[in-house]
């Protein structure tokens, strides 16, 4: 059908002669007609909070230009988040705008989706960045590529993974029932709320090395128990969520050792490891020059360990299973 094509990667073309453009249609419809519809997906670079969006960051993302083909702006991704404010505007409302976590996020073309969206829930955006500055007033908006009802979040081309599931508490307690294993737990109330609903699941002790584990709480020694290749069942309650987060967030960033500069130069006590930090880097209470931060061994740990627990918790409650294997096995597993 073709008299000639041809083309590069950014584009393609063809002739044919006008006889034969009813049939080659006819051809091209039946070709297609033998794949099931193609499934848009969209592949984020990162995770992104509301809180986190700030001049600071888009300056950086301003570091990459020039942006384009082959080096594209990032794509954030706000997962399970509630949205407000929506509604359709531009001429004949043919676009979307709402906000998220307090950021007013627009969608070019997305005006139709408005009244769905306004019966509110929960969602996750695929968005980019963008300074918006009207009336001589400038903000940070969200320039939104994709939004759906919240659900798992999976991860590209996952390569296998850690032999890990993950329950919630009532299902884990009748799989334990059914096939006793030994228990993880993080607290003596843990220890002994097991005993009594569980007395055929035995407690880990520390260190102990086991073929199949039930976790409630995470363990110190995760590291150890992948290269020992235990099967791991995650059944983790939302306080020991909440309690990872905690953890988390006592290790100090950037932030909190600014904060406890200011405090050791007022003369008041510092935290802890923020101060030890400080004195890593040679800081009494006055910096005389330029001091690069990296240079502590206890805040690169402390950045470390901070991450680690932070997106594992994000990928326990936002990712699908092989998404939080792949978390497991890069947050915790061997390096090889």
């Amino acid at each position: 059908y073709l008299k000639g094509f041809g083309g590069h990667p950014g584009a393609a073309g063809f002739s044919i002669d006008p006889a034969h453009l009813s049939a080659f249609a006819q051809r091209i419809e039946e070709f297609v007609a033998r794949f099931a519809p193609p499934r848009k997906r969209l592949v984020c670079d990162a995770v992104l909070a509301g809180s986190e969006v700030d001049e600071e960051l888009l300056a950086e993302v301003n570091a990459l230009e020039p942006l384009g083909q082959g080096n594209a702006e990032p794509l954030w991704l706000m997962a399970n988040r509630p949205i407000s404010q929506v509604r359709a505007i531009g001429e004949a409302g043919r676009h979307l705008a709402l906000v998220v976590d307090g950021i007013r996020a627009v969608q070019w073309g997305g005006g139709h989706l408005a009244e769905s969206l306004s019966s509110g829930g929960r969602f996750d955006l695929a968005a980019t960045l963008k300074p918006n500055e009207w009336n001589g007033q400038r903000s940070i908006e969200l320039g939104i590529k994709a939004i759906r009802p919240a659900g798992p979040i999976s991860v590209p081309d996952a390569a296998s993974g850690p032999a890990v599931e993950r329950l919630g508490a009532g299902e884990g307690l009748m799989r334990l029932r059914q096939q006793p294993m030994p228990i993880q737990v993080g607290t003596p109330e843990g220890a002994e709320l097991i005993g009594a609903k569980l007395p055929g699941c035995p407690l880990r002790s520390a260190g102990e090395v086991v073929k199949e584990l039930a976790l409630l709480a995470l363990p110190d020694d995760l590291e150890a128990l992948l290269q020992a290749n235990t099967r791991l069942l995650f059944m983790l309650p939302p306080r020991a969520l909440e309690h990872l987060e905690h953890q988390a967030r006592r290790w100090p960033d950037l932030d909190n050792l600014r904060s406890a500069y200011r405090e050791l130069r007022a003369g008041r006590p510092v935290d802890e490891l923020a101060g030890k930090i400080l004195a890593e880097l040679g800081i009494d209470g006055h910096v005389a020059g330029p001091v690069d931060p990296y240079q502590s061994p206890t805040l690169r740990r402390a950045l470390l360990e901070r991450y680690r627990l932070l997106i594992f918790g994000w990928f326990y409650r936002h990712a699908d299973l092989d998404g939080l294997r792949v978390a497991v096995q890069r947050l915790w597993g061997s390096s090889e």
